[in-house]
């Protein structure tokens, strides 16, 4: 039974080749958009879930309520409040600020405009990015280091050993020598952390003058907190507080408040302003998800198909009628003649 449906269906498919054709692309490319589509809005919706810690990862960001404006919110932080933060909450298990730039490194000969981040010795601690070369703990605590990603390791070494080279980054007005301490693997699509390379965020004294980095209105860098177990964001705000209290101007406290954003909102929430990558809105994957259902749905297709299938069997009722009549007209001709005898 089933030769004999594959031989009728192929010998259809020989026979009505362009209508063939038209069904067979139209389904290949309804799933193939379908699928990217899918992909897409998996990446958008699975953004930072690949941490171990996810569900105890945070970031901070600050509102300011002033008089005679509207409230608005950022997520550049001070200086000192990660420092703050451990030592006033023992929730807080490890606090990491962010720093990020763009400046020259050079090896040998060769120079590379690279992105760079500075970060805090406990960032890959707190956070999953899997090292391939390299200890957790002590990639980053001497302040002459640096971690690459693997593929930016290739474009500046290619194919030598990278661990223990020496390179000359230029941080602040100077270039200072780095040592390369550690390989990470690329990171994720899937994170706002997107960095190549690290080194360790001592080295903002290079750049920042101790002034701003002392004043609390100062802010250039994010921050990231890790709870010793996982909090309501409200639970935890009412005693953050606490912070704004001791250690921001006394005329300034009313006007100041402290967030925590979980880091899986990160992505998708555009109420909340971006920090060093950019975020996304959700109605686009929500759009897009619709368009895939339509694209799905059996009865758009089948009003796809049945509109050829129309088509194709009017011109074959069109070519049926001018075969048919001729011959209806010969026929009647010959028994007019038979008659008239």
């Amino acid at each position: 039974m089933f030769k004999s449906y594959l031989k009728v269906t192929l010998r259809n498919i020989v026979k009505q080749k362009l209508f063939s054709f038209i069904n067979i692309m139209g389904l290949a490319v309804g799933i193939s958009t379908c699928i990217l589509i899918y992909l897409y809005v998996k990446n958008e919706w699975n953004y930072e879930r690949f941490h171990e810690n996810t569900d105890r990862l945070y970031r901070v960001y600050i509102t300011e309520d002033l008089p005679q404006r509207d409230p608005f919110s950022y997520v550049m932080s001070p200086f000192h409040l990660a420092e703050a933060l451990e030592q006033t909450f023992p929730e807080v298990e490890q606090a990491v600020r962010l720093d990020v730039r763009t400046d020259i490194l050079r090896y040998e000969e060769n120079s590379f405009s690279q992105r760079m981040h500075l970060v805090d010795p406990g960032f890959f601690e707190m956070f999953t990015f899997p090292l391939l070369k390299g200890s957790e703990q002590g990639v980053l605590k001497n302040p002459n280091s640096v971690v690459l990603t693997q593929s930016t390791a290739e474009k500046i070494f290619g194919q030598a050993e990278s661990m223990g080279q020496r390179v000359s980054i230029k941080v602040g007005d100077s270039f200072h020598d780095f040592m390369v301490s550690g390989i990470a693997e690329d990171v994720p699509s899937n994170s706002s952390i997107q960095f190549e390379v690290l080194i360790p965020f001592d080295n903002v004294n290079k750049y920042r003058s101790p002034q701003a980095l002392d004043h609390w209105f100062d802010v250039f860098f994010e921050t990231y907190v890790l709870l010793n177990r996982p909090l309501s964001t409200s639970e935890m705000e009412g005693k953050l507080q606490s912070v704004v209290e001791n250690h921001y101007p006394e005329q300034s406290v009313e006007m100041v408040t402290l967030h925590l954003q979980p880091i899986t909102d990160i992505h998708l929430n555009p109420n909340i302003p971006s920090g060093f990558e950019e975020t996304s809105d959700p109605i686009y994957s929500i759009l897009l998800m619709g368009i895939e259902v339509l694209v799905l749905d059996p009865t758009t297709l089948d009003r796809g198909i049945s509109d050829v299938s129309t088509t194709y069997s009017l011109r074959l009722l069109n070519f049926i009628n001018v075969r048919i009549v001729p011959e209806n007209i010969q026929k009647t001709a010959q028994l007019i003649k038979q008659t008239r005898r």
